[in-house]
């Protein structure tokens, strides 16, 4: 008789070990594991994980659907904190994923509300911006007035671009710099996170 195996599976709240005989089937090692005291549900659930985790996911991960898996699991364990997560780039990967799966932007089809139903950052991050409703009409009230400011002095981002494309005045560079010089540093400093996300 050959000797037995010595196997062991991991369940999400236990681990089992098991000897098997070598031309034990699939069939039967999960016959013994359903045997078990565990925790029975029905119906049974099987989660495939990734046990480790790659150091470069666009070379170690070829496969289209190993990739989604893999992401799916990583944003799950994102999502629940077991793996922290920067409330910075919690907020970048979420809106990787809501690009991912929605696209582009657009006010025809994308309508207020169409992301109520997806789960995209860490409830501690949530929490952590969570405004009252007078903060948050405060808010609104100077980005209304911010935005009005801009229309009265006639700044608009687009039409000064043009004019600096256009090689115009100095003046319109200020300007442009001084209406959105700090959310372009923003800009490159969320690049610049982007790149050492990729690094690691």
């Amino acid at each position: 008789m050959p000797k037995p195996i010595n196997v062991r599976v991991t369940t999400m709240d236990a681990e089992l070990e098991f000897a098997i005989q070598p031309n034990t089937t699939g069939k039967q090692l999960f016959d013994q594991v359903t045997q078990q005291d565990v925790k029975k549900e029905n119906p049974l659930q099987f989660k495939f994980r990734a046990k480790f985790f790659p150091e470069d996911v666009s070379e170690e991960l070829i496969q289209e659907i190993t990739q989604r898996l893999f992401f799916l699991q990583v944003k799950e364990a994102i999502l629940n904190d077991e793996i922290y997560c920067p409330p910075e780039t919690a907020v970048l990967l979420a809106s990787y994923a809501v690009q991912a799966k929605y696209g582009d932007f657009n006010k025809e089809i994308h309508k207020p509300g169409y992301l109520a139903n997806d789960r995209l950052l860490p409830q501690r991050v949530l929490e952590q911006h969570k405004l009252t409703k007078e903060q948050d009409e405060t808010k609104k009230t100077q980005n209304d007035v911010l935005h009005a400011e801009n229309v009265k002095a006639g700044r608009d981002k687009y039409k000064t671009l043009r004019q600096i494309r256009q090689g115009n005045t100095k003046q319109r560079i200020d300007e442009f710099e001084a209406m959105w010089g700090p959310k372009l540093y923003a800009l490159f400093q969320m690049r610049s996170c982007q790149s050492s996300i990729k690094q690691m």
